[in-house]
């Protein structure tokens, strides 16, 4: 069981390495008729994370199923995105706290991630950002005006190990405020 959570904090760190309120001002992407677009251009603070999901591992055929759910703390992360050439950096730290729910037992671990520095590219293309660094990772911009940045991101991952598989499906909700 204690294996079964390292890893599920693991396959949430992945999900947050990647990665509002009401406002009449905030433009919903799909809503959106400006020609051209916003920018994305700039420095963006995390603000708020959210995520949910499932995870499952099958160890010598027996299944573990549980659900989660978190939220991000203690927040001190930015994205600087610059184009021509269009390259990101991430850097900062921030805790999630994640409630997860196994078998009715529910337990609450904090875990906190440091990113240094992690440089990649990016693209848009339509609502989707595509940022690359190693690693592919897919958000979809829900909102994007001049001072918010909204992205949902969905994962579904799996990871073998010698004695089974994790396989993890989750969908994150996180804002930026532009500095």
């Amino acid at each position: 069981m204690k294996i079964f959570k390292l890893l599920l904090l693991s396959a949430v760190f992945v999900l947050f390495s990647a990665c509002g309120g009401n406002d009449d001002d905030i433009i919903v992407m799909d809503e959106m008729t400006e020609d051209p677009p916003p920018s994305i251009i700039g420095e963006w603070q995390l603000t708020s994370m959210q995520l949910s999901g499932t995870s499952s591992e099958t160890t010598k055929g027996s299944p573990v199923d549980a659900t989660f759910t978190g939220f991000g703390k203690n927040m001190d992360f930015s994205i600087i995105f610059t184009e021509d050439p269009n390259e990101y950096v991430r850097d900062g730290t921030y805790t999630v706290e994640l409630t997860t729910t196994i078998d009715g037992e529910i337990s609450v671990d904090n875990s906190t991630h440091y990113v240094i520095d992690v440089m990649g590219n990016w693209s848009i293309d339509n609502t989707e950002l595509t940022m690359i660094d190693g690693l592919a990772f897919y958000s979809n911009i829900t909102t994007l005006d001049d001072t918010t940045l909204i992205l949902e991101t969905d994962i579904s991952n799996e990871i073998r190990r010698d004695l089974g598989l994790l396989s993890t499906d989750a969908i994150s909700i996180t804002t930026y405020t532009r500095q």
